[in-house]
């Protein structure tokens, strides 16, 4: 898998996640169910991720949860070691289950050889991603 895609899925991930913390800590009330949270707060993976889970996390998600972040462009390999690896920890909130999903896809960070080779020349560099993914940058 090219390490450009699984960088650009988790750092779309993480910033969702990022977002959902921020959004979380402004609430005074932490009881306050998924299903109520306002839907326009979080577009994007977070509300795909929010509306597979639902108020919980149940055993018939996790189908739904690889889906979201395959559509993500996570990868196939980083999605399928991700959402096991969460799985196996068996989280009964929302909550720690995306806690869980951001760690995970940090982990893969460790996993991909991320060295640039320009063994070429002149060396030709393609940057891909979605529209403010930072490819200018």
């Amino acid at each position: 898998m090219d390490p450009v895609y699984l960088i650009i899925g988790v750092v779309v991930v993480l910033l969702v996640v990022i977002g959902f913390l921020f959004w979380k800590r402004g609430e005074s009330d932490d009881t306050v169910a998924v299903a109520r949270r306002p839907k326009s707060r979080i577009s994007g993976l977070g509300a795909s991720l929010r509306s597979a889970w639902g108020s919980g996390v149940g055993r018939g998600d996790w189908d739904s949860i690889e889906e979201v972040l395959l559509s993500a462009d996570v990868g196939v390999a980083a999605t399928t070691d991700v959402v096991e690896s969460v799985r196996k920890q068996n989280p009964e909130t929302y909550e720690t289950a995306i806690e869980l999903l951001g760690k995970g896809l940090k982990s893969q960070f460790e996993v991909a050889d991320r060295s640039l080779n320009l063994d070429g020349n002149p060396a030709v560099i393609l940057v891909v991603g979605v529209n403010g993914a930072g490819k200018t940058t």
